[in-house]
């Protein structure tokens, strides 16, 4: 939100991007799992044969890839660069882009040594993702909400009463439905990819 021209347009713009993506996210799944069922790959272009049209889902892919690193990878930076290089944020000059170039250039070489350093980095994803995906999905946007309400009230009994019946229980089935169930659920086979991958991994750097 803080990186866009007009943030007051931030709940249009989010509400439209996670419908879009709800509605092709649901349709893949579908075409997938209905085709090749429980054989399809994690990674579905995988399931692909070689071809043009694999070769065109590459360059969507990597496309995409680039979107997702430039959109986490700006405010993540500019975060570190507030804290190494303070004099120089959100300026212009050679100096500042020096340091801006340093920090994004430090992070790719991080992440590209921690991706080859741990031979079953793909299983290890998963796991930090269903501890970390979950709680942050499901959790925080109804934990804050509920907490924002509750500084409105003298106690948490008051709260729903603040928050209304639809959102009193979409915050409980967001708290105590959907965050452990998918946490655990998730975390349990994150561990058995992990123990799979371990087994037949190549040693590290072997790419």
């Amino acid at each position: 939100m803080r990186e866009m021209r007009d943030s007051r347009q931030f709940p249009k713009s989010t509400t439209l991007a996670y419908s879009i993506m709800m509605v092709v996210y649901g349709i893949t799944v579908v075409t997938a799992y209905s085709v090749q069922g429980d054989m399809v790959a994690s990674f579905l272009p995988a399931n692909m044969d070689d071809g043009w049209l694999k070769r065109f889902v590459g360059v969507l892919l990597t496309f995409h890839v680039l979107i997702a690193y430039v959109v986490t990878g700006q405010p993540f930076n500019r975060f570190f660069h507030s804290k190494l290089f303070p004099a120089t944020l959100d300026g212009g000059g050679a100096k500042a882009r020096l340091h801006w170039a340093f920090i994004s250039l430090s992070y790719l070489a991080f992440g590209f040594l921690l991706a080859n350093a741990i031979p079953f980095f793909a299983a290890m994803q998963e796991l930090v993702g269903s501890l970390c995906g979950a709680p942050i999905i499901f959790g925080w946007p109804a934990f804050f909400y509920a907490s924002a309400c509750r500084r409105k009230v003298s106690s948490w009994r008051e709260v729903p009463a603040v928050m209304g019946i639809k959102h009193t229980v979409l915050c409980a089935l967001f708290l105590f439905v959907f965050l452990p169930l998918f946490t655990i659920l998730g975390t349990i086979g994150a561990v058995e990819d992990i123990i799979d991958a371990v087994r037949d991994s190549p040693s590290p750097f072997a790419c």
